[in-house]
């Protein structure tokens, strides 16, 4: 929607930083409202995550320590600095998450951040399913915690190849139950 995309022209023209997609210029008409974007050439963090075997058809997933570390490290100082500057992502997962040239992640889609003054909160419900905090789910008013619940639940996956909560053919409602209800499983 174009409020969506006019929030996140708002808070990408106020948050500057190395691995945050940048916006480099916006272009709006009578019929559309587009955003010009740094290229961020390496894709998705979920394609390096996941990967098919071309010749079995089976997949491959996870990655190493040493990678899941770095990436977590530079995710975790990238939050820090969101945070400081009074902003909530809200929807972090491997395919909002880019890898550069040089192998560094780099935060994109906007379109949920929110600013939220410190000790606020927020209560709309927003992000994606097998990514969103307890508190999203039960409405009890978001804060820091759900890019850091979100960012616990890129980490597992990284490490195990599967998401904590979620298993195919999983219900939405099953899934918010497991999330708020369950311990995740061990990695």
């Amino acid at each position: 929607a174009v409020a969506d995309i006019q929030r996140e022209i708002d808070v990408l023209k106020q948050i500057h930083h190395p691995f945050i997609v940048n916006l480099v210029h916006t272009y709006e008409s009578e019929e559309s409202l587009d955003m010009l974007l740094g290229l961020i050439p390496g894709g998705e963090l979920w394609d390096q995550i996941h990967i098919e075997d071309e010749e079995t058809g089976d997949w491959i997933s996870g990655l190493s320590e040493h990678r899941s570390q770095f990436l977590t490290y530079v995710l975790a100082d990238t939050f820090a600095f969101l945070h400081s500057r009074e902003f909530l992502f809200r929807d972090l997962k491997p395919e909002n998450i880019m890898i550069d040239g040089d192998g560094y992640p780099c935060l994109v889609d906007f379109g949920f951040a929110k600013h939220v003054p410190k000790g606020g909160r927020t209560f709309t419900f927003c992000g994606t399913p097998n990514y969103v905090a307890p508190e999203i789910i039960r409405n009890s008013g978001q804060s820091v915690g759900v890019d850091h619940w979100a960012l616990g639940v890129v980490v597992h996956e990284m490490i195990a190849g599967e998401n904590p909560f979620f298993w195919d053919e999983m219900g939405q409602v099953e899934l918010y139950q497991a999330i708020t209800d369950e311990d995740p499983s061990p990695i």
